[in-house]
């Protein structure tokens, strides 16, 4: 705002607003065009509530901007959001550095997993779905593809870290005779109930 005030000391002092967190003033990035302001009210539209017949909409983020919390990452692309009970969103998004599944809950976003971080079993996770499942504990089930290229699993992420659900190989319990689970495809979808079971359908 051309204050001769360093726009992060304005935030932390309280004299300039940062809704988006995105370490502008609210004001500069209405000024600029970053964000919009349909209601011409100082506030930029995407820290606003926005009443609707029925239901109370918020908008989370959109595509080609910031990640919110994580400096240098916009979105390029973004999958199929769902919802608990507890207004969490869990949904998948191409980041303009990587996959990744992000979370969001009370205004503030997490990435629960981003592609190339480390799976348990020491591989990379290499690409995931475009449709997860997010429970009332908001833990979210997903499958992806390993760095390996040959190797595919279902897993269950919680906010206390990846839990490996099953892996392209790995026997089948309670079944007669020898039988694996084939692969699993980022279009094979895995659910996840509020009892934290997971399910999921493969070749066997």
């Amino acid at each position: 705002n051309e204050n001769c005030v360093p726009d992060a000391q304005e935030i932390s002092g309280g004299s300039a607003e940062d809704c988006n967190t995105n370490g502008i003033p609210d004001e500069c990035d209405i000024a600029s065009g970053f964000s919009d302001d349909h209601t011409a009210n100082d506030v930029p539209d995407e820290c606003e509530n926005r009443e609707l017949p029925g239901f109370l909409a918020t908008l989370i983020l959109r595509e080609d901007r910031p990640l919110p919390g994580v400096e240098g990452q916009s979105i390029a692309d973004l999958g199929i959001p769902v919802a608990n009970n507890h207004r969490q969103v869990a949904f998948w998004a191409d980041t303009s550095f990587r996959e990744a599944i992000c979370f969001w809950s009370a205004g503030s976003m997490a990435l629960r997993v981003q592609q190339y971080d480390t799976a348990p079993g020491g591989q990379l996770f290499e690409a995931f779905p475009k449709e997860l499942s997010l429970n009332d504990d908001g833990a979210i089930a997903f499958t992806a593809t390993l760095s390996d290229g040959a190797v595919s699993g279902v897993f269950l992420s919680t906010p206390s870290g990846i839990v490996e659900v099953a892996l392209h190989g790995d026997p089948v319990a309670d079944v007669g005779g020898t039988m694996d689970f084939g692969p699993f495809g980022i279009s094979t979808v895995a659910g996840v109930t509020n009892a934290g079971d997971v399910f999921f359908s493969t070749n066997i």
